[in-house]
């Protein structure tokens, strides 16, 4: 199934390599179709993770608690490049020192209207707070919690996250407090 005018997503196999390119919508309706996307987890000046509840008008997990931003690769190309064009419309702000941290795939089905099949890079960068403004068409609320309080309300509250977020955290956890991320902030 495809619907007429979507945006185009790239398919892919379980190694993440391209297969080709289905509509957004059609990757997500049921039964899915494996594609990539990617997942972003800025940090503040404070230290502080920024965390996003997804807009009511989201077809899948609407007004879930997530991570700073995700989305789909949507050509080959730089990747990177993608993450912050993302971050950007998203966020309205821009994320320095923005590196990869790891790949893994998911799958996800939300009540009967749609599923998640993705291979998932997760990318950590710098931010700062005062820049951050939600695209209300993507996000309803910002949060920021520090890791210890997000590992708190994810052991209390975890069923308003979204699947993929519960997944990657404890990898970014992990990563965060092991190497410190690179670039600053302006403070």
């Amino acid at each position: 199934m495809s619907i007429h005018g979507e945006p185009r997503i790239l398919t892919c196999n379980a190694d993440g390599n391209k297969t080709g390119e289905i509509g957004k919508i059609s990757a997500h309706v049921l039964p899915g179709v494996l594609h990539r996307a990617f997942s972003a987890i800025l940090v503040d000046e404070r230290e502080r993770i920024v965390l996003q509840r997804r807009s009511a008008k989201k077809m899948l997990w609407p007004s879930f608690w997530s991570n700073s931003c995700c989305s789909h690769y949507r050509e080959t190309g730089e990747q990177a490049a993608q993450v912050q064009q993302r971050i950007m419309e998203e966020l309205g702000c821009r994320a320095s020192g923005l590196e990869f941290v790891t790949q893994f795939q998911y799958q996800a089905r939300y009540l009967d209207l749609g599923v998640e099949m993705e291979v998932c890079d997760i990318w950590v960068g710098r931010t700062n707070s005062h820049e951050v403004r939600e695209n209300p068409e993507e996000i309803d609320a910002i949060a920021f919690m520090s890791p210890g309080d997000l590992n708190v309300a994810l052991k209390s509250k975890g069923s308003s996250f979204t699947p993929w977020f519960t997944l990657e955290w404890p990898m970014v956890c992990s990563r965060l407090t092991t190497t410190p991320l690179r670039g600053g902030v302006s403070q």
